[in-house]
């Protein structure tokens, strides 16, 4: 009877399922607005933000407006540390903007409009100037409100894989209904900009002009070891153009004689492979060569 009993049991406890753990996932709302017309319909939006966390650490936007889910560029997977939102105004047009703190590589963001149910990219940092890649190592960038309803791109740009980044302002306004980049040049910031030694590319010659413009005979040009420090950015006839200042030596002006100057706009060689300038302080780095 006993054993009868143990076996009619045994068969009412189920077998053991095979399992796997589940992904766990944290949905956060980062901002939240009701004071903004991101339609541009003359009414007052709701706009909601949310990040999306799976264990992995990834992020997946989710917006809704007034309700309902947008879809569009904004919707996308990002691996960062923060997620920020915020709607800027542009002309008296609203936009949102996206900025992501990531933990090793500076921050990122872009500036977005809505149009029929989805978000497109109006502002994207990598696309702003005619960077090379091969010339320039970018950290990203974003977008953030600027004076005279304008909104400003702040892009952060190294010279090298090891100098330091420094910071370029870019403004934008609206033109035409259109979100468009306003001229330059632009200026850049921070002592990234100091102290570099000037290399010597084949094929190319460092010359320096009175201003962005190829028509104009150069005023001087830079020799091999001289130190320079930059001042702004100009890419507007299609070639990127630095403001560059030499701090050793003075220079004979080629266009005047008995003139010396020190200043001028350099273009970026199209191919820097091998690169143009070395950071004074890239011998902190010496070990990693």
């Amino acid at each position: 009877m006993a054993l009868a009993a143990a076996m009619a049991l045994a068969l009412q406890v189920p077998a053991a399922m095979p399992v796997h753990a589940k992904a766990r996932t944290h949905v956060k709302t980062i901002y939240f607005s009701s004071q903004h017309d991101i339609t541009n319909d003359g009414k007052k939006d709701r706009v909601k933000v949310q990040t999306k966390r799976s264990g992995n650490g990834v992020y997946s936007f989710k917006v809704y407006v007034n309700g309902k889910k947008t879809t569009g560029a904004l919707n996308y997977n990002v691996n960062y540390g923060k997620c920020k939102a915020k709607i800027i105004s542009v002309g008296g047009k609203s936009f949102l903007t996206t900025r992501f703190d990531a933990t090793l590589s500076g921050d990122s963001g872009r500036m977005y409009q809505y149009k029929k149910g989805k978000f497109v990219t109006v502002i994207d940092p990598w696309n702003v100037l005619n960077v090379s890649d091969d010339g320039f190592f970018r950290t990203d960038g974003h977008v953030v409100q600027g004076p005279d309803g304008t909104a400003v791109c702040v892009l952060s740009i190294q010279m090298g894989a090891f100098s330091d980044a420094f910071t370029c302002k870019v403004p934008y306004a609206l033109k035409n209904g259109k979100v468009k980049r306003m001229p330059g040049p632009y200026k850049v910031y921070g002592s990234a900009t100091d102290n570099f030694y000037m290399n010597e590319i084949d094929n190319y010659s460092p010359d320096v002009y009175a201003d962005t413009n190829w028509d104009s005979d150069p005023l001087f040009t830079i020799p091999e070891g001289e130190t320079v420090t930059f001042s702004a950015l100009d890419d507007s006839l299609g070639s990127l153009w630095m403001k560059v200042e030499t701090l050793d030596h003075e220079f004979e002006n080629n266009n005047k004689e008995g003139e010396y100057v020190d200043s001028g706009w350099l273009i970026w060689p199209l191919d820097s492979s091998n690169e143009l300038v070395t950071d004074m302080d890239e011998s902190d780095y010496s070990e990693y060569y």
